[in-house]
């Protein structure tokens, strides 16, 4: 195949509208983290000594080396609930969905800032974090499931079935595929568990076959039929959940399944959500004659 036509299929590709709602869905569990990591924190009480400089009451002393902090005059008792309370509103904006790219933007920069104070506090779960967020910069997260598309848009749904670009969905794939492979590669652990993070990159095999399923193949076929894709990201959110409820590793757990919700297209969570309400719906009841 020549340059061109790859450059062309390509195109078409990252042309590729679906409804929202995957992307929908990864904003509302990035909005649910940011308070999963800022929540526990606060009411324990701890976040002035880990992200306070050590003049207002931590225990180390804080260059402002970024930017937001600079500006609020490095890490002080005044400076510090503001960074934690515009997260958190933030935070509580996505989870509604209001503010379009605004929002994770400023959720972005104001976590960002409060990471960077201490890096010995820091782990992989926070630059997993905001790399969600930059990517809800990017993306048309709004477009259903939020308050945005219930005032702002043409139709005023709040689930609205509007096709958008798929390509950020595809970016929220390729960073979970990067995250499980590279802590594969690092860390070993149980066999099946660093198992499951190698073969992380037959995802992108398995939507290949996907996207080419009518191409004959018995490896197509093959995937095709066991749904690879669907069997290791199943298997990689039992993982995470087990390790969240078994393990005490913060935020990471919860961080790293939100990325999953990409892993589905609106198709399927749509016939997920009408099974479970046809599950759910209470059967008539029948009276009977007998005493």
């Amino acid at each position: 195949m020549s340059p061109r036509a790859l450059w062309t299929r390509l195109a078409q590709r990252l042309d590729h509208r679906e409804p929202a709602t995957p992307l929908a869905l990864f904003r509302i569990a990035m909005g649910l983290s940011i308070l999963y990591t800022l929540l526990p924190m606060a009411s324990a009480g701890i976040t002035p000594l880990v992200w306070m400089d050590r003049a207002y009451g931590g225990y180390r002393v804080v260059p402002p080396d970024n930017w937001v902090l600079s500006m609020l005059g490095g890490a002080t008792d005044a400076s510090l609930p503001i960074l934690v309370w515009v997260a958190c509103g933030a935070a509580l904006l996505l989870i509604v969905g209001f503010g379009s790219r605004v929002t994770p933007l400023v959720a972005g920069q104001a976590m960002i800032a409060l990471f960077s104070i201490n890096p010995q506090s820091a782990g992989g779960h926070d630059h997993l974090l905001t790399a969600g967020l930059w990517l809800l910069v990017v993306s048309p997260s709004t477009a259903t499931l939020s308050l945005d598309s219930r005032w702002f848009s043409d139709e005023h749904r709040f689930v609205n079935p509007r096709p958008v670009v798929a390509w950020p969905r595809y970016l929220v794939i390729f960073q979970l595929i990067i995250v499980s492979f590279t802590a594969g590669v690092g860390q070993l652990g149980p066999a099946l568990f660093w198992l499951w993070r190698l073969a992380s990159p037959l995802w992108l095999l398995a939507f290949w076959y996907r996207l080419t399923h009518d191409r004959p193949g018995r490896l197509r076929a093959l995937f095709n039929r066991l749904d690879v894709r669907s069997g290791i990201g199943i298997f990689g959110l039992c993982m995470y959940l087990a390790i969240l409820i078994l393990a005490d590793l913060g935020p990471f757990s919860f961080i790293a399944m939100s990325f999953y919700l990409g892993l589905w297209h609106h198709d399927e969570y749509a016939a997920l959500w009408n099974r479970l309400r046809n599950t759910t719906r209470k059967r008539p009841r029948i009276l009977s004659a007998d005493p």
